[in-house]
């Protein structure tokens, strides 16, 4: 599972060698907030991050799809990323974001691509958090396979696949 191996590359990584270079050997993920929680996902699956300020209603679709955005040209799917961990659905501020992900099965294939765009609160930063064990990880949706802590903060990490198949 993704929080044992990250927890093992951690601690192999500190085991011996100083802080910026395990810094630098770290995976790194995206931070974001959804409801009232932070979540990391992994930076090779995002496209870009905009502002959620164009989001048209599909009538009929889950709770969990806000509608579409048009991105680059596209029609991206727009999935509420609180709705589908069991929260209420996100408020659009000027906080608020589309952090577009590729979806593919594989990360980084250009052929059957299909990018979907998540609704966040908010984006922190790219980070590289230590990953912890956490035994709440399952009580948190199917989509959330570890832990970590950045500034002091506990990071859940999401699979961006099991979070676009909805809750």
């Amino acid at each position: 599972m993704i929080e044992r191996a990250l927890l093992d590359e951690s601690a192999a990584v500190l085991d011996g060698h100083d802080m910026l270079d395990a810094a630098a050997a770290r995976p790194r993920f995206v931070t974001f907030r959804a409801g009232d929680d932070d979540f990391a996902i992994a930076v090779e699956r995002v496209r870009e991050v905009v502002r959620a300020d164009d989001i048209t209603r599909v009538p009929a679709s889950p709770d969990h799809v806000r509608g579409l955005a048009p991105l680059r040209g596209r029609l991206v799917p727009v999935i509420d990323v609180a709705v589908v961990l069991g929260g209420s659905r996100t408020t659009v501020t000027a906080h608020a974001r589309l952090v577009t992900v590729d979806a593919a099965a594989e990360p980084g294939r250009r052929d059957g691509e299909r990018l979907v765009a998540l609704l966040v609160s908010a984006v922190g930063a790219v980070a590289s958090p230590y990953a912890v064990d956490d035994d709440d990880v399952s009580a948190r949706g199917r989509a959330v396979v570890g832990a970590g802590l950045w500034r002091g903060r506990r990071v859940r990490f999401l699979d961006v696949d099991r979070l676009v198949e909805g809750p």
